[in-house]
């Protein structure tokens, strides 16, 4: 089993970062929709997507975080970055992840801890 992540820089702690593909919310979409077209746009997968978590972003802030796990993707299309994203497409084994998760090396880590209970695969 593996998971698909998006390698960029990220200015703030100026570093390379694996990440959970993400994004915004679109005005009138719905959060499943906006889930897979980010997916879709920063990895080029698609697949069955399932809500996992929604979560306040932290106790200083109203923005509420909300994750989903998508099974059985596929490379379905090219990425479409904005043009201020450079994203580079990692696919890592899942033991892998979960090696970087103990190590606090990924930045969502509310919701891929969440995304391996609901699978079952913690």
């Amino acid at each position: 089993m593996h998971v698909i992540l998006a390698r960029q820089f990220r200015p703030g702690p100026h570093v390379v970062l694996d990440e959970l593909p993400c994004g915004r919310v679109d005005d009138g979409e719905s959060l499943e929709n906006a889930a897979a077209r980010e997916l879709l746009e920063e990895t080029g997968y698609a697949g069955e997507i399932e809500h996992v978590i929604s979560h306040l972003l932290s106790g200083y802030s109203d923005t509420v975080r909300h994750g989903y796990v998508v099974r059985n993707c596929k490379l379905v299309s090219d990425v479409s970055h904005d043009e201020t994203e450079f994203i580079e497409v990692i696919v890592k084994p899942l033991e892998d992840l979960k090696a970087q998760l103990a190590q606090g090396d990924l930045t969502d880590t509310t919701t891929a801890y969440a995304a391996l209970h609901k699978a079952d695969l913690l």
